[in-house]
């Protein structure tokens, strides 16, 4: 909910907690730190292709960077998975940590009606710790706020959270060269996103599960913004399932990609409905991209496949799923 409260309070009287200074004591200590990357980057540093985006964040000195994008994929397939195997009910998507303590606070009730796999951004940085080894930090990069939290509570996977303002301050504070730096190394971006990309957008985990296979006895979804959320949660409590629906529930009104913490400050604490057509036209022109590497998806051999006993569902302190 913190998305909320940071548009609803005045702009002087808020402030979240900043974490790239710690971020910057890994690197200077002469750690291998991970930069996972929400895939929204490329809406809100327009002024970069990808490649020199990661260029940008090897110069910074990251040892590695990948797209959490990957890390959606990877959730889509385990929530269809799952989801096929349910019976009728209504069964709510527990990618968004805000309506995840939305649920929690206000409708614990609920709690039942979560997928029960991790968000995207956990299931990444479990799957980057399992590959390089628990000594990497992983650290987050991306608009949204309640990720620091999220972080909190999974600290075995990830190391930070920083959002793209706290980015945008770093690489201005450096006084980077930006047109002066070396192409990055072909191994530096770790994996290779698809469909994924398209989750920071509101309706984009039902895409790119859409994608993954036909569900031909499950109803889809996706609503956004606070008041929405809360009229759909009021309605839960009182009605009746017919069948079985999937619910995609995104507190920030147009999805991930209007997170609070983004860089760009026309796209935060607007009332309009995002993206508009120009803006999606463009959005999805820019995501579809190749990575500077062609050889790194060997790290990533073994993605999708989760061995027994590890579908991705947190089973620890009690948790029901959500992140």
């Amino acid at each position: 909910m913190w998305e909320n409260v940071s548009k609803a309070v005045p702009v002087k009287a808020k402030k979240y907690r900043e974490d790239f200074r710690k971020v910057q004591w890994f690197i200077d200590s002469g750690e291998k730190v991970v930069a996972c990357v929400a895939p929204s980057f490329i809406a809100d540093f327009p002024q970069w292709n990808p490649e020199k985006f990661f260029t940008i964040l090897h110069a910074l000195g990251f040892t590695w960077a990948s797209e959490i994008a990957i890390g959606a994929e990877m959730v889509a397939a385990e929530s269809l998975k799952w989801l096929n195997r349910q019976p009728d009910g209504v069964y709510i998507s527990s990618c968004c940590p805000s309506v995840v303590n939305l649920i929690g606070i206000y409708h614990p009730e609920l709690l039942k009606n979560l997928v029960p796999v991790y968000s995207p951004m956990v299931a990444h940085a479990k799957r980057i710790k399992q590959t390089f080894g628990s000594d990497v930090k992983t650290v987050f990069i991306g608009p949204c706020i309640a990720k620091k939290e999220e972080s909190d509570q999974y600290k075995e996977y990830l190391d930070a959270a920083i959002t793209f303002q706290e980015l945008d301050q770093w690489i201005n504070e450096e006084k980077i060269d930006i047109p002066g730096l070396p192409v990055v190394t072909d191994d530096f971006v770790v994996g290779k996103a698809n469909r994924g990309n398209l989750f920071p957008v509101e309706g984009g985990m039902i895409s790119t599960m859409d994608r993954k296979a036909p569900l031909t006895d499950l109803q889809r979804m996706t609503f956004s913004g606070i008041e929405n959320i809360k009229e759909i949660l009021s309605e839960m409590e009182i009605s009746q399932p017919v069948g079985k629906l999937f619910l995609e529930l995104l507190l920030c009104e147009g999805g991930c990609i209007k997170g609070p913490g983004s860089a760009n400050p026309w796209r935060v604490g607007k009332q309009e409905t995002f993206p508009d057509p120009k803006c999606t036209a463009e959005f999805r022109k820019r995501l579809f991209h190749k990575t500077p590497s062609q050889r790194c998806g060997r790290y990533f051999k073994g993605l999708y496949r989760f061995p027994p006993g590890d579908p991705l569902h947190p089973s620890r302190k009690g948790h029901t799923g959500c992140a």
